[in-house]
């Protein structure tokens, strides 16, 4: 094989599975016969090296990252945070192939690259050709970005500007680095902010010796010029004295040289002004650089800021980020950041740390009062209004459960020891006990009686009274895991280790039903409310549901894990199941069908939904709450805990959120912020498009080819899906619907290309064009016509009389790819420019603007225009003097629809997560409503009262006066009132090393 030429030698990290080790090493062995230096974990970290860190540390020096795919290596969770780490700092990745796997399977990072197949049935040496090729791509700017790569983390690492480039050094990276601007790998973030905090500082330096030379400039000629007249007064003042009979003759001298002196003394004067100038201008670029220092360290701030908003339970930390970037130097960025975790985080009612994990956490019926199953041997009530402990009971050993009786009446508790302790809420004490003789797994209390179900680790349900009298004692064969009575009482159903579920009927002797669902250890249950069905989740990934009365399995649902828990919705329609797959999902009670799937960021451990139905409550590994919008799955909220989250539970009305980890922290949470849809209606399709008419009196909806005409106020209930048939069923998905200003036309456009109008008054529809391009429509402010845009740019007139085309306003090819109406201005959006016509279709004015115009909407009174172009910038223009003015623009991400309310003061804004409401005048956001999918259509109510939203499957309609709004100054006060404390002093120098200590939330502690 051929050596790499002279001065490209290169350092590697070879990342590998150790079951590969024999293959691993064939492969770094040719490596270093082909002179690359190879850093593998074998040889290059000394035995009392960090492990972690010294790979880290050879993967940010080493020139490219080497993994060896193989089906042990893409399982690899070190290998995984390897390729993590390389991608982090855009190290070359070249992946060899030692074993066929999926690409599916593989690391995003790793799918998205070029492979090289060095497997066993392939030929050796071809394959290091191909390894070698790969290497020496652009060999001298991958040496180049490492170099720069080290210096940077040398002074990311060291936070002094000593580490900084300067002079001819800085001149050739900067060199480097522009030349290489096209190629691979590309710098990181830091790379970038180092070269500029490099150049910022280079500057600084020449600035500082221009200004020192010029005022030693100035001053030496001062004094120069000083010394100069004053020997030129002495002169003049000898010759005065000897020629004094000459006075007459010198006269005019003399005079002379006066106006020589006072002009002298003026070219001083101005040398002092100019001189004073000098200083003044450099105040101000002294000023000027501390400017810039502030906006790059609130840069700085905002950029980590966003970085633990992505971290799983980093909400807390990344809104103090925020908030101090936004304190030092306001920022689109930061606000952004402040907006987005507002909208996620619920306001604390309450923090109480224990010295145990807590097992079980559940609310009194009342919703005043909740109780929580400590590990440190104590069952404690606490006050729901604040957190406030109210009184605790003692155990021997680690409570595992604990709940309150239906009626509000005793709490039960039960610990390791076995021992059951009944206490009376009137007296807080221990009214009856009962001991079980071996440690306690599962509590439950019986809706209907006094009974109280004890699953205990000796193969027993034990059902006991209120005074600990034993009342049905019952046996399995199996360890028992879980026991719950059914809602009326008549059942208590169990589930052991070895997968087996027990149904005992309490009012007869009849036998138990006993069956195997699951392979191993089932680990929750949960009856339906009505009490036909039951649900139960194992360690074998089953959720099985089985009809009660006859014991008989209905249906199973595979997960990809463990299913930890189960919660059905107060109708029983549905149920929610979770998993260590990292899973939520909703199926259908009746059939199974899955409803709904979400996702969080590690194993879920427990789900609760709230008794209002709205919102679904999980929590587990990755250190978070999550709450979820039932209707759409959408995530409302995301609370970091201080540990793995076990358990949940929503108060009585839905309002307030309780949660307790295995650090033992407790949190409480007024989740009444969070925006509630008024009601919403569900469909068997996306939806497309939703429309209120003027008159107010019809509200439009599509979802796939059809179309429904409803009544607004008049829907069904808020959970059920639409039942009714649709008012129109066409042949093509609905691309978006209009009513006319008289609302006697409702104007329906469908993705291949189909345009009708049907008549609301004699339901009759009529079709303007077949198929085709797919059309944009409006109608015009007479209600007379129907204005119709092509995608090809073709617009079209046509009469609502003799739905003939009465006019081309627009040719094909003419770049028209948008279109509204207001009142006296027809908007036809196109590239960097928006046409507005009169409603005759004249030409009146043009607006300049950059991009594709995708999207147009007018206000009501015609006074207000949004666009929307294609890369998400939405600008607002507004009408003064017969023309429209561009007032302000703001940018979000895919926006999918437009629409202002009856009175201009907000716009509407959908986008590929979420609803905005933006203030037209001054472009700036007031209101946010997380959304799961992309907002295709908005619409307000005439009133201006509700806004409605087509989201996925769901229409949901929100009452705008409840909706929180939050001005810019506004947003630290609300940021602070989701957070629990202050940065501590030793976070503080962590992120901000020697900067002062600030604190940003006065109201809140300091730890």
């Amino acid at each position: 094989m051929e050596e790499k030429k002279e001065g490209m030698k290169a350092r590697i990290f070879v990342s590998y599975s150790r079951k590969d080790s024999i293959p691993a090493r064939k492969l770094i062995n040719a490596f270093k016969e082909m002179k690359y230096d190879v850093w593998v974990d074998w040889e290059d970290i000394p035995p009392a090296a960090r492990w972690m860190d010294k790979i880290k540390e050879g993967i940010e020096r080493s020139d490219a990252f080497i993994f060896l795919i193989s089906p042990a290596s893409i399982k690899s969770e070190v290998c995984n945070v390897e390729i993590e780490h390389a991608a982090k700092y855009n190290k070359r990745i070249i992946p060899i192939v030692l074993e066929d796997v999926l690409a599916k399977e593989t690391n995003n990072t790793i799918r998205q690259l070029n492979w090289i197949f060095i497997r066993k049935a392939d030929e050796f040496k071809p394959g290091l050709e191909r390894f070698r090729d790969a290497m020496e791509l652009d060999f001298e700017w991958v040496a180049e970005h490492n170099k720069l790569l080290e210096k940077t983390l040398d002074w990311h690492h060291r936070k002094t500007d000593d580490y900084l480039l300067r002079g001819a050094e800085l001149r050739r990276v900067q060199s480097a680095v522009e030349t290489a601007k096209n190629k691979q790998p590309k710098l990181t973030d830091l790379q970038k902010m180092f070269l500029d905090a490099s150049a910022k500082s280079e500057q600084r330096r020449i600035t500082r010796a221009i200004i020192i030379a010029a005022v030693i400039a100035v001053l030496a000629g001062l004094t120069i010029f000083a010394v100069l007249q004053s020997n030129l007064a002495r002169a003049n003042a000898e010759r005065a004295t000897a020629n004094a009979i000459l006075a007459n003759q010198q006269k005019a001298i003399a005079e002379k040289n006066a106006e020589l002196a006072i002009r002298n003394a003026r070219e001083a004067r101005n040398a002092q002004l100019e001189a004073e100038k000098q200083q003044e201008i450099a105040e101000e670029r002294r000023l000027l650089a501390e400017d810039r220092a502030r906006i790059a360290l609130a840069q700085q701030s905002a950029a980590r800021a966003q970085i633990y908003q992505t971290q799983p339970g980093g909400l807390y930390i990344s809104t103090l980020l925020a908030i101090a970037s936004w304190t030092t130097s306001p920022s689109d960025e930061a606000n952004a950041i402040l907006r987005k975790n507002i909208s996620l985080l619920p306001i604390p009612m309450g923090q109480i740390q224990r010295e145990g994990s807590i097992n079980a956490l559940a609310f009194h019926p009342q919703g005043d009062w909740f109780v929580t199953a400590e590990a440190d041997s104590n069952a404690c009530v606490w006050n729901a209004s604040d957190g406030g402990l109210l009184f605790c009971i003692n155990s021997p050993r680690s409570v595992k459960d604990a709940v309150f009786s239906p009626n509000g009446e005793y709490l039960v508790m039960g610990d390791e020891s076995g021992l059951v302790q009944i206490v009376d809420l009137e007296s807080r004490a221990v009214s009856a006990a009962y001991q079980t003789g071996a440690a306690i797994n599962d509590l439950d209390v019986s809706r209907k009686s006094d009974l109280i179900a004890v699953t205990s680790d000796d193969r027993k349900v034990t059902v006991i009274d209120t005074a600990g009298k034993v009342k049905f004692p019952l046996m399995a064969l199996e360890r028992l895991l879980v026991a719950s009575f059914s809602p009326d009482g008549i059942y208590v159903a169990s589930g052991s280790s070895g997968g087996t579920v027990t149904l005992w009927r309490l009012t007869d002797d009849s036998l138990p039903i006993s069956k195997a669902r699951h392979r191993r250890d089932i680990l929750s249950m949960a009856f339906s409310p009505d009490g036909k069905f039951l649900v139960t989740g194992g360690v074998d990934g089953y959720a099985v549901v089985t009809r009660v009365s006859t014991g008989e399995e209905i249906y199973r649902r595979l997960h990809e894990d463990w299913v930890t828990d189960i919660a059905f919705s107060a109708d029983g329609a549905w149920f929610a199941t979770v998993s260590t797959d990292k899973r939520i999902r909703l199926w259908d009670t009746a059939d199974g069908a899955e409803r709904l799937r979400m996702s969080q960021d590690g194993g879920i451990n427990e789900v609760r939904i709230s008794a209002n139905g709205q919102w679904i409550a999980t929590t587990g590994a990755d250190r978070t709450v999550r709450v979820w919008n039932v209707s759409t799955g959408a995530e409302m909220f995301q609370i970091p805990l201080s540990g793995e989250g076990l358990a949940l539970s929503f108060n009585r009305d839905g309002s307030v959120l309780a949660a307790g980890d295995a650090a033992g922290a407790i949190g409480l949470w007024d989740i009444s912020v969070v925006p509630v849809s008024q009601t919403f209606l569900q469909f068997d399709a996306a939806t497309g498009d939703v429309q209120y008419s003027p008159s107010g009196e019809w509200l439009t909806a599509s979802a796939g080819p059809q179309v429904w005409l409803l009544k607004p106020g008049q829907f069904a209930s808020p959970t059920s899906r639409l039942l009714t048939n649709p008012s129109l069923a066409l042949n093509g998905d609905v691309a978006s619907l209009t009513f006319s200003p008289d609302s006697v036309w409702l104007g329906v456009a469908t993705v291949n290309g189909g345009v009708l109008v049907y008549n609301l008054q004699t339901r009759q529809p009529r079709t303007i064009i077949s198929s085709g391009l797919e059309h944009q429509i409006a109608f015009t402010s007479d209600s007379a016509s129907l204005i119709t845009s092509a995608s090809n740019g073709v617009v079209e007139v046509w009469s609502l009389s003799s739905f003939a085309k009465t006019a081309e306003w627009a040719a094909e090819g003419s770049g028209v790819m948008s279109l509204a109406v207001g009142p006296s201005r027809i908007a036809l959006g196109v590239t960097d420019a928006i046409n507005l016509l009169t409603p005759v279709g004249e030409a009146a004015e043009k607006l300049e603007s950059p991009g594709d115009h995708t999207l147009l909407a007018f206000s009501a009174d015609g006074s207000l225009l949004a666009s929307s172009n294609s890369a998400g910038l939405i600008e607002i223009w507004r009408q003064e003097n017969g023309a429209f003015v561009r007032t302000g623009s703001i940018r979000r991400d895919a926006v999918h629809s437009l629409a202002f309310n009856p009175d201009g003061t907000r716009l509407a804004v959908g986008t590929a997560t979420a609803l905005y409401l933006i203030d037209p005048f001054t472009a700036e956001e007031t209101t946010r409503i997380p959304h799961s999918g992309s907002v295709e259509g908005v619409a307000y109510s005439p009133d201006g009262s509700t806004v409605a939203t087509a989201s996925q499957r769901t229409l949901q309609f929100w009452v705008v006066g409840a909706l929180e709004e939050i001005r810019s100054d506004g947003l630290v006060t609300a940021a602070c009132m989701r957070l629990t404390a202050n940065f501590s002093p030793a976070q503080w120098s962590n992120l901000f090393g020697a900067e002062a200590y600030r604190v940003l939330c006065e109201q809140l502690p300091i730890p």
